[in-house]
């Protein structure tokens, strides 16, 4: 058993310094007023933990400068944030560190990377932990992989209820729970900066009072002294945060609003330069409560990259965007693509079941194909002259006949006979085809008996394309190509090869707002098909 000191500025239980040593079956803890930091602070160490407990009211376990941590059936319980105020349980790489500048002796790149702390944990138990952000875990420098670890019912008054990651962190989350927990944001993840890759993971019933019921991806501007003492204006740097979700559940999780900020995404929530990929997952029941608003499931504010794959938005709601909400209230890139995705049973409360977005300039929705890694945009209103396959591939002139003309799908050995297709057009369906129930992408007559030929592969796809929705810049950049036709927009979020349907009201499924006109256009759901 190791307790911190009590007298005047506190103690760690124990300091670690260029040492290898291993606990089985011990208990840390520190008073709440403990001014070291930690329980346990390691320093160039190598710790093992087997069947330990860290509780009390302090600070857990600070692990940094080139230490490695293994814990594995390790117990953290009602810890707080210390005087960091930042991950009351875990913390990695927090000491700051200043790299290079003159104005005084700092640390060298190489030094910084030798320096990064690793911890590895394995079925730990993270609960009741608060903190002023990072409720239980920060992870400010190194590397974190959790494995089958539970992270429920943490709080932070600031951001991420569970976790907190910055810039330079490498976070790994596979086979674990994080739910029931709250922030002001980011319920479960706040994630300023680095890097995070959360596999087969359950992510349900977090809270935020105002923004990211499950997470918030809003990267930090990092100062730069090295440009500053160049005479540069710009001094600072912003990087990225990218997440990417595999395989995992994200459900009834809540972006509660305040009277002065109404809530905005339920579940995921992205400032410019914030980066989330998500793949196989199934995102239901997550809700931004509140008339005002804004993104069910997701936000995108202002600039920030979205991907949603083979995946499923179900039974989300709001004020504006029941599945999506896109505000572009300043010029920044906005890269938002459901892909393959089923995004059915979301609602509004105004407009906007699939998608409500809002932009200062001007925007429109137009048709795409893909084909040869390309993205091919029905920008030109006579561009459909030049590419017919903006109609998804014909056996006939749509000039001529653009409402019977129809292709028979690739694979059947005719393709020669459609001039109006490419050879290289023979895209098949994800693993598991059945995630879209739309024509033409199923060849089979599994879900339209009129749409079969016994010649085609099963699960063939005819082609691959759908409807994006484009913000047009306030001026065209001075440096863009004359000949780019997408040069002229700062923003798009596209639907391609996805089954949308039973949203809200069809009629509004789908509404755009210009914000300086003050004028809205709304179009059927179906128009994502």
């Amino acid at each position: 058993l190791f307790r911190g000191g009590v007298g005047e500025g506190g103690s760690p239980s124990l300091l670690v310094v260029d040492l290898s040593v291993e606990f089985v079956g011990c208990t840390f803890g520190a008073p709440a007023s403990n001014a070291a930091g930690a329980a346990v602070i390691a320093q160039h160490a190598v710790l093992r933990f087997t069947h330990c407990v860290f509780e009390g009211g302090g600070p857990g376990l600070e692990v940094d400068f080139g230490s490695l941590a293994d814990m594995r059936n390790v117990t953290f319980s009602r810890l707080s944030g210390g005087v960091t105020g930042r991950g009351s349980a875990l913390r990695l790489g927090a000491t700051n560190m200043r790299i290079g500048g003159v104005e005084r002796a700092g640390a060298t790149v190489e030094s910084a990377h030798s320096g990064m702390p690793f911890a590895y944990l394995a079925r730990a138990s993270f609960s009741r932990c608060s903190a002023r952000s990072g409720g239980a875990v920060h992870v400010a420098r190194g590397a974190l992989l959790c494995h089958g670890c539970n992270l429920t019912h943490n709080a932070a008054s600031g951001e991420g209820g569970a976790l907190l990651l910055s810039h330079h962190s490498a976070t790994t989350l596979t086979y674990c729970d994080l739910q029931t927990n709250s922030a002001d944001e980011g319920g479960a993840l706040y994630q300023e900066g680095g890097t995070a890759l959360v596999a087969r993971t359950l992510i349900a019933r977090n809270a935020a009072s105002r923004r990211g019921g499950a997470a918030v991806l809003s990267p930090q501007a990092i100062p730069n002294p090295l440009v500053r003492q160049a005479g540069s204006r710009m001094h600072t740097i912003l990087p990225s945060s990218r997440a990417s979700l595999l395989y995992c559940t994200v459900e009834g999780n809540r972006a509660l609003g305040t009277a002065r900020a109404p809530a905005a995404g339920g579940a995921f929530y992205l400032l410019p330069g914030g980066e989330a990929s998500l793949e196989r997952c199934e995102l239901t029941a997550n809700v931004a409560a509140g008339r005002d608003s804004e993104g069910g499931c997701f936000a995108v504010r202002d600039g920030g990259v979205l991907y949603v794959r083979d995946s499923e938005v179900r039974n989300s709601s709001a004020g504006y965007g029941g599945a999506l909400r896109l505000y572009a209230q300043t010029e920044g890139a906005v890269s938002v693509l459901f892909d393959n995705a089923t995004v059915e049973f979301n609602e509004a409360v105004h407009f906007g079941s699939v998608l409500a977005a809002h932009s200062h300039a001007s925007a429109l929705f137009s048709r795409f194909t893909y084909a040869a890694g390309r993205f091919n945009y029905d920008v030109d209103p006579d561009g459909f002259r030049a590419r017919p396959l903006d109609r998804f591939g014909f056996n006939a002139n749509p000039l001529l006949d653009a409402d019977r003309a129809t292709m028979p799908p690739a694979g059947t050995n005719i393709v020669q006979r459609n001039v109006y297709e490419p050879r290289f057009y023979t895209l098949t369906l994800p693993e598991d085809g059945r995630l879209t129930n739309q024509w033409p992408f199923f060849a089979t007559g599994e879900r339209y008996a009129g749409y079969y030929d016994a010649r085609t592969t099963a699960g063939q796809k005819a082609a691959s394309g759908g409807v994006a929705f484009l913000i047009r810049r306030a001026a065209k950049a001075p440096d863009a190509d004359p000949h780019d036709a997408m040069a002229e927009f700062s923003g798009v979020c596209g639907f391609k090869d996805s089954n949308v349907n039973r949203n809200g009201d069809p009629s509004r499924g789908v509404c755009f707002t210009h914000g300086a006109l003050d004028l809205q256009q709304c179009m059927d759901e179906q128009r994502l098909l």
